[in-house]
């Protein structure tokens, strides 16, 4: 059986333990939302997972032609995760529609949907912590992060992929791109991903990417982190640093 120095817990939401593959070294994977809620001091990160899209409700959007397919239970209850970790100091990261969530608790907003993101292909990312690094990743996903004022974009597409763009009220609007991949969330000491790296081979680019990252988080504080993976300040193209909003309302991060 597999020790660590810190035996604080993991926990992968909504039983998906699977999405905790890629760091299962770093700590015990758990999916007991009722042990996170009644032993919180037993836990050093929380992964949010992939799933339904987060409800526009929740951002100050609506989705009059049914394009977000949400799950309003499962927002509450996250919602709910959410705020136990940041009165307990526990780190957080997302996969994909985690990525999402923890865009909009933190005041940012969602694309309703793209293109040319979904079904599976796979597609560059350039990594802020070293531009001349590109790494191939896969993508399942039809909507896409908006980060707000003073998160960090981290990772994103060489060049737009999407040939639509829909976006509050499920309406098209133009957008300059290029798209986003990757977050850093300091107020909250978290990280994002868009991309499923539990579904990439062990040990691919992609895979370390999110593993390196993760352990970087639980062991560096977070001025070390957002230096390390922020990287060069100006490496970011314009069009994404024009995309960041201003916070929707109070977020979630800033109500506790």
């Amino acid at each position: 059986m597999r020790t660590f120095k810190d035996d604080r817990r993991i926990l992968i939401t909504n039983d998906m333990i699977s999405y905790g593959e890629p760091i299962g070294d770093l700590g015990v994977l758990n999916t007991s939302h009722e042990h996170f809620k009644t032993n919180p001091e037993h836990y050093k990160l929380v992964l949010f997972t992939g799933g339904e899209d987060v409800d526009p409700k929740i951002y100050g959007d609506t989705s009059p032609k049914g394009i977000c397919q949400y799950n309003s239970n499962r927002d509450i209850e996250e919602a709910y995760i959410f705020r136990i970790a940041r009165v307990n100091n526990i780190k957080m990261v997302g996969i994909c529609r985690g990525a999402q969530f923890l865009t909009v608790m933190t005041g940012g907003k969602l694309m309703h949907h793209i293109t040319l993101h979904a079904g599976g292909r796979y597609h560059e990312i350039v990594c802020a912590s070293d531009t001349k690094k590109v790494i191939r990743v896969n993508s399942l996903h039809h909507q896409m992060c908006l980060p707000s004022k003073g998160n960090y974009v981290v990772g994103w597409t060489p060049e737009r992929l999407s040939t639509t763009y829909i976006g509050r009220n499920d309406e098209e609007t133009k957008y300059p791109g290029p798209e986003v991949e990757a977050i850093i969330f300091p107020s909250i000491k978290s990280f994002a991903v868009q991309y499923h790296p539990e579904m990439m081979a062990p040990g691919s680019d992609g895979w370390m990417y999110f593993h390196d990252a993760v352990k970087d988080l639980l062991e560096m504080s977070m001025d070390e982190f957002v230096k390390k993976y922020r990287g060069v300040k100006d490496a970011l193209p314009e069009p994404v640093k024009q995309i960041t909003y201003k916070p929707h309302g109070k977020s979630a991060a800033d109500a506790e």
